[in-house]
């Protein structure tokens, strides 16, 4: 009984704060996130070439490309991307998936927190306040930093992996890394726990993504590698604190007055671990001395994402006052329910919705994942006609189906083509002869040109991906029958 009350709670309050998305979803709308076009061109891209596992976006930054699938983990994102092939509207696309993550948000998490707390009913409870706390929603309706999001609906249940269940922290951990590589970073030394039979099954399962990932960041200095984040600072607490820290401090109030008067150790635990991610989310934290113990460490711009774990150990915290104050079981779920609304109605303030053109393509410019040396400048540049890029003796560049069809006219040498340069491409005459390429001063691909007067360009990866997918493969196979076994003994 307990079990049905607390699925019902938990989708009763998915539904609550998922009320402006469906209201979006309904009117043709999405939500205008900071990254929502990132994720909107992300999805398209996967359903236009839909090849397993992507690396190359060739038709961003004007034509130039990205390889930003590999450097973020698309895993998640063939599921929209399906659903986007078929033509069904792209704004039930996007909003249904936003919506998706709310509700297996909010039963992953359960399925955690009922293991953390001992009972099915508190842990519904907790996954409630859970899916309603100010960091979750404002990653999904302000940011739409929907890495991050995927990546907090296996957390909860991520911390509650007893040390022994060497199968569930390898499926756990690889969805994590699969959802958001940075929060797999942070939570990896605590998953793997020095036990190197998980460390080798996550690595043999995520060899698809880790090793062309881990080879494209090595081999190129790509700007990601300067971008950092700042921790939460006083302004961006004082701009915030109509929006983003509301539903943080009501649950932040509640845990704090708990504390004056109960003495649990898994409620103590739960709030000492609160106060520490809430203060290495902020500029109070000493970062500079962490960093100059662990150079590097901030590089990977995580410091305000602390406030993921901040939503979890809170989460615990209330939930173990509220079963405190209430005698009734009742009272609990309806001050559940009122903090669902009173989150639902500070997110739906955080930005204004914007229609989404059906017809049209994304302009996407996207910078990260490119050549530091180039620079956001010069790909502004490039973008607003200021550089051209185009050598003039191309005619025509014309992508489909993940290919890029070039045209030109009077050519036999080295033509410069509008795409960046990245090891993997492959391009061939209108014979079907694979031609050389080397990389220009400005970092775009060059091909020699014996004769002809089109080409065919197209990102095959290389060898060592082909090898590290086939890895994955057959470690999966091994995985899946090991796990059979030792579920049929």
């Amino acid at each position: 009984m307990a079990k049905k009350s607390s699925i019902r709670l938990i989708a009763i309050s998915a539904l609550i704060v998922s009320i402006p998305l469906v209201t979006f979803m309904l009117e043709g709308l999405i939500i205008a996130g900071d990254d929502t076009i990132f994720h909107l061109s992300r999805i398209r891209s996967i359903a236009t070439e839909f090849q397993f596992p992507i690396y190359m976006f060739p038709d961003w930054n004007r034509g130039l490309g990205s390889p930003a699938a590999i450097f973020y983990p698309s895993l998640f994102f063939y599921v929209p991307a399906i659903f986007w092939a078929i033509k069904i509207p792209r704004a039930i696309v996007f909003d249904g998936f936003l919506i998706s993550l709310i509700f297996f948000a909010g039963f992953f998490s359960y399925l955690g927190f009922r293991r953390i707390l001992k009972s099915k009913f508190l842990g519904g409870i907790a996954a409630s306040i859970y899916i309603s706390q100010g960091y979750f929603l404002f990653d999904l309706y302000n940011r739409c930093a929907l890495g991050e999001v995927l990546a907090m609906i296996f957390l909860p249940l991520a911390i509650s992996i007893p040390r022994k269940k060497i199968f569930e922290s390898v499926l756990i951990f690889s969805a994590i890394l699969e959802s958001h590589i940075l929060t797999a970073a942070i939570t990896l030394p605590f998953l793997i726990r020095f036990n190197w039979k998980i460390l080798a099954w996550i690595l043999g399962i995520n060899a698809f993504f880790i090793v062309p990932f881990c080879y494209e960041y090595f081999s190129i200095d790509v700007l990601i590698k300067y971008i950092y984040t700042n921790p939460l600072s006083e302004k961006v607490w004082e701009i915030s604190s109509d929006k983003f820290l509301n539903s943080i401090g009501l649950i932040g109030i509640l845990i704090l007055i708990g504390a004056i008067f109960e003495r649990g150790k898994i409620f103590w635990i739960s709030f000492s671990l609160s106060i520490l991610f809430a203060i290495m989310s902020t500029e109070f934290f000493p970062w500079n001395f962490v960093e100059s113990i662990f150079p590097g460490v901030t590089t990977i711009q995580f410091p305000w994402r602390f406030m993921m774990f901040y939503s979890i150990t809170s989460s615990i915290a209330a939930t173990i006052i509220l079963d405190r104050i209430f005698t009734r079981k009742f009272l609990i779920i309806i001050f559940c329910i009122l903090n669902s609304i009173f989150a639902m109605k500070t997110a739906s303030e955080y930005d204004k919705p914007f229609f989404l053109i059906e017809d049209n393509p994304f302009e996407i410019l996207n910078a990260d994942y490119i050549v530091s040396e180039i620079g956001f400048e010069q790909l502004y540049r490039w973008r607003d006609g200021i550089d051209s890029f185009v050598d003039s003796r191309i005619t025509s560049v014309n992508h489909t189906q993940g290919k890029t069809i070039i045209e030109f006219k009077d050519v036999h040498g080295f033509l410069t083509l509008p795409i960046l340069y990245y090891e993997g491409y492959e391009i061939r005459d209108e014979s079907g002869k694979i031609l050389p390429i080397r990389e220009s001063p400005k970092h775009l691909i060059e091909v020699e040109i014996e004769s002809g007067s089109k080409i065919e360009v197209e990102y095959r990866g290389l060898i060592l991906f082909d090898v590290a997918t086939t890895i994955s493969l057959v470690t999966l196979i091994i995985f899946i029958w090991r796990w059979k076994k030792c579920r049929s003994e």
